[in-house]
């Protein structure tokens, strides 16, 4: 600290001398006020000049005072910068015939000697100080004032910590054919720039970009307090599995993060086909079946096609509902199916003639191979072999021939094989001849005819047995007829009366 400017009062009619002080800009200057001549009068000085001043002192004082009678005189301080003035302390030494009373603000009293302390002056303020207190002797008074103030120019190195913080976000599963994105947000959560910020994952086995490389890397440059970037990579696993993994990111300023690891399940679906319905089936009975399509993989199969053939030769068709008929083809779109799920569809055909109907199956899936199934089925024919047999005469006398018809007709859909008739005549009658599809041959009264050896649906085959009626009374013409398809015979009478 340096002594600022000295002036004084004397009571000689001259003006207060200046003494311009030596200090710099932060230093703290001294003013001093000499009260030497009684009366009213305003006294001032400027530092550390009137153009350019820093500090204003001013002291109002009376030019005389009555010997015991209490006076007043102040002093004002102002700051003529637009800078807040720091650690003020004003002093005033008091003369030795001056007996002080009070003062406002209160002073700090020592011996001799008044301090006002101002721990800062706002720019362009002023501070008053009023003195009160009185002559003990008619000797002129001297009252030193003295000011010291502090200009201080400080500079600010502002100390920062810049904190990184990553985020890798990845999906929880995927399947195996798809890319899938993961993304890396990084964040300066401290103060200050983090510069040469970079990021990089090394990718664990069976993982790599899209482009082939097994690490991923990001330059991300200078970070902001508070700023986020983010950046994404595409990955893609040539197997199955659970992927865990973290990155890293680093910056020149030794700041490093890691991320939280993430998991992503690479997953596959596998589908399988079942198509349950029967392998025989006979003509004129529809063909039904139901069909199941199963995921046996541990991925969900998406956007899932399954269709269907018709079979040539069909009359009639039934599905399920959501089926599509295209031509030939029937096609149900059932969208997804969860891993060790299932969805099922039914589909009925009815074949208008017998022989072997085959449909092919196939169902396909994203992420999927497609999978084909062939179901065949027998579709046979049902021989039903109607016997019939009636006499062209009745009643017949005595002596006279009655003719016995006796027809065998197919009303079913296959061929019968090897259809024997055998014809039996009561002691009444007696057998004359015979004649139809096969020779005959007799043995008393019984006729067998030889086997038929095909019988086609929509056919039939005629036998006639003539017999002499030789006794009045009624009889019983019996007819029992046997072939391959049959379980067991079919017998048939014919009854008829003679006379005399």
């Amino acid at each position: 600290m340096q002594s600022g400017p000295t002036y004084s009062t004397f009571s000689s009619p001259r003006e207060p001398t200046y003494t311009p002080a030596r200090m710099s800009f932060t230093s703290h200057p001294t003013s001093v006020l000499t009260m030497t001549e009684p009366g009213p009068r305003h006294i001032s000085i400027t530092y550390p000049s009137s153009e350019y001043g820093v500090i204003k002192v001013e002291k109002v004082i009376p030019r005389e005072v009555n010997l015991e009678q209490t006076f007043k005189y102040s002093i004002h301080i102002t700051n003529l910068t637009n800078t807040t003035l720091n650690s003020i302390v004003l002093t005033e030494t008091l003369a030795e015939n001056y007996e002080f009373e009070s003062a406002s603000p209160p002073p700090q009293q020592i011996p001799g000697s008044l301090i006002w302390r101002v721990d800062s002056l706002g720019p362009k303020s002023t501070e008053e100080v009023e003195i009160y207190g009185r002559a003990k002797n008619i000797n002129s008074m001297k009252h030193r004032t003295t000011l010291t103030y502090a200009l201080v120019s400080s500079s600010n190195i502002r100390v920062v910590k810049p904190e990184l913080e990553l985020t890798r976000r990845a999906p929880a599963e995927t399947l195996l054919c798809d890319a899938f994105p993961v993304e890396y947000i990084i964040t300066n959560v401290g103060t200050g720039s983090a510069k040469e910020v970079r990021i990089y994952e090394t990718l664990p086995s069976g993982l790599k970009t899209t482009d082939g490389s097994a690490e991923v890397s990001f330059t991300v440059g200078t970070l902001r307090a508070g700023q986020s970037r983010s950046f994404a990579a595409e990955l893609r696993a040539n197997r199955r599995g659970v992927y865990a993994n973290k990155a890293m990111a680093t910056s020149s300023s030794n700041t490093r993060a890691e991320s939280a690891p993430t998991a992503t399940s690479v997953r596959q679906p596998a589908l399988v086909i079942t198509k349950s319905g029967p392998e025989r089936q006979y003509l004129g009975r529809s063909l039904a079946y139901e069909i199941t399509i199963i995921n046996r993989g541990d991925g969900t199969a998406l956007k899932t096609i399954l269709e269907d053939t018709i079979p040539p030769d069909i009359t009639e068709v039934e599905v399920s509902a959501g089926a599509e008929v295209n031509g030939t083809r029937l096609r149900w779109d059932l969208g997804s199916i969860a891993g060790n799920a299932s969805k099922s569809v039914r589909v009925s055909y009815k074949p208008s003639k017998v022989g072997i109907f085959t449909s092919d199956t196939t169902v396909s899936a994203h992420c999927t191979e497609t999978v084909s199934s062939s179901t065949s089925t027998a579709v046979v024919g049902i021989p039903i072999v109607r016997l019939d047999v009636v006499d062209l005469q009745d009643p017949v006398e005595v002596g006279e021939n009655v003719t016995y018809v006796i027809t065998a007709t197919n009303d079913g859909s296959a061929p019968d094989h090897n259809v024997r008739v055998v014809c039996q005549l009561e002691d009444r009658t007696q057998y004359v001849s015979s004649s139809g599809a096969t020779h005959a041959s007799v043995m008393g009264r019984t006729i067998n005819f030889a086997p038929l050896r095909t019988l086609s649906p929509g056919t039939r085959a005629t036998w006639r047995v003539i017999a002499k009626a030789t006794k009045p009374g009624g009889v019983r013409f019996r007819v029992t007829l046997t072939s391959d398809e049959l379980i067991r015979p079919v017998d048939e009478t014919e009854a008829s009366y003679f006379y005399e």
